[in-house]
């Protein structure tokens, strides 16, 4: 595992100079230059423009009263992928491209969720693939709509 990091490190950019190379000798220098250019500005605009319309969404989720987990997971997904484009190399670039595709980001959602685990103590907590969430116990009162309303709690104000 310990690795892994220095091998992407050093490896990524090896095999994004062996591209630029291969793409340069057959498309020649102007059009390879122009091609990560316009792949710099489209991660720009894409991360101008998605930022907005995930904000929105996130917005609209919240106001249904809803988790926005899939909005925030698909705007991460494409504030990274701005960046990846953003970056100069084609490999960055198809990554990137990959994490436009919808259906790849929420297959990529699902495999997260299944895999992810909170560990608290030592032990797994909450839902997970083979355990259903923790069950809490506890006590209710169902109020009457028509009583009339409690005193305001002491709870959150300086002492007088």
């Amino acid at each position: 595992m310990r690795l892994i990091l220095p091998l992407v490190l050093i490896g990524l950019p090896l095999a994004e100079i062996a591209v630029f190379i291969k793409v340069g000798a057959w498309l020649g220098l102007g059009p390879t230059l122009a091609a990560i250019l316009l792949a710099a500005l489209a991660g720009i605009w894409l991360i101008r423009h998605q930022s907005l319309a995930t904000l929105a969404k996130v917005r609209a989720a919240l106001e249904r009263r809803e988790a926005p987990t899939a909005e925030l997971f698909d705007g991460a997904c494409l504030l990274v992928a701005g960046l990846l484009l953003i970056l100069p190399g084609f490999i960055s670039d198809l990554a990137a491209l990959l994490l436009l595709i919808a259906p790849l980001r929420q297959a990529l959602r699902r495999s997260l969720a299944l895999r992810t685990r909170i560990w608290v103590d030592g032990r797994p907590v909450g839902p997970g693939p083979d355990r259903p969430g923790p069950t809490i116990a506890g006590e209710y009162h169902e109020i009457d709509e028509a009583a009339p309303p409690l005193p305001p709690s002491r709870w959150g104000r300086d002492p007088p």
